[in-house]
């Protein structure tokens, strides 16, 4: 934050560079929790100061388990799910972090699974995952025309870009939770009866099942956006953040 301040021409320019490092942290950070990539040190990360802090990702790949032939590492697995450290938190500030860093997540992550990009977002990562998959494992073997052709054709290969593919857009439609429950798959199928005579009542009702009525009376409010939050708290705990390879430079 000093620096980006002693760099600055005035705090306008301070707040724009603020700003955009927060968007594009955002948008990079959905990435990385999307690949699995959370390995992301200050050396595969440049800042463009001639262009108002603009953020640039080095060598972003998807990490997968070493002993599979091409599973994605479960974020469950690792300790934190994207780069947030305290000198980030400090620089964009603690009304910035759950502000505009998790509004920019949220949209990102909204703008690219909806239903009318939805089938473009699977065909790209499905093309994205099927020629990574092959270059990571001819990396792990002697280079050989033949097992490119065979990796090609491999029902594995399929499987696993699938299962990847899968796990990829679970992630994306948790930072992007629906805005209307009622589109919620849970309830989806199900009958609803709107109750109300005419436009003078309290307003028009729906009545609800009663099991699923009981299932969405939760005992205090629950945020939109919980899940985000959740994970901005797991990449910047302090306890999390420890467990970190020394090279990743979690103190940074």
């Amino acid at each position: 934050r000093k620096f980006i301040l002693s760099s600055s021409d005035s705090l306008t320019h301070f707040h724009a560079m603020r700003m955009s490092f927060s968007k594009q942290l955002a948008l990079s950070s959905m990435l990385v929790y999307m690949l699995s990539a959370c390995e992301r040190a200050p050396s595969k990360m440049v800042l463009d100061m001639d262009k108002c802090c603009a953020l640039y990702d080095i060598d972003l790949a998807p990490k997968y388990v070493v002993t599979s032939t091409g599973i994605l590492e479960s974020v469950e697995k690792l300790p934190v799910p994207f780069r947030l450290t305290r000198n980030m938190c400090d620089f964009i500030s603690p009304a910035g972090v759950t502000g505009v860093f998790a509004n920019a997540l949220h949209v990102g992550a909204s703008c690219v699974t909806d239903q009318s990009n939805l089938s473009a977002l699977e065909s790209f990562l499905d093309i994205f995952m099927r020629d990574d998959l092959v270059a990571w494992n001819l990396t792990r073997t002697t280079r050989n025309p033949n097992d490119e052709r065979r990796l090609h054709r491999s029902k594995q290969l399929h499987s696993h870009i699938q299962s990847n593919v899968g796990m990829m857009l679970d992630r994306l439609h948790k930072l992007a939770p629906e805005s209307n429950f009622l589109n919620s798959p849970s309830l989806a199928g199900e009958d609803y009866q709107v109750v109300g005579q005419n436009e003078a009542d309290l307003g028009q009702y729906i009545e609800l099942p009663s099991d699923v009525a009981a299932s969405l009376k939760p005992k205090e409010p629950v945020p939109l956006d919980r899940s985000i939050h959740e994970l901005i708290g797991e990449a910047s705990s302090t306890e999390n953040l420890s467990q970190m390879d020394a090279s990743w430079i979690p103190w940074f």
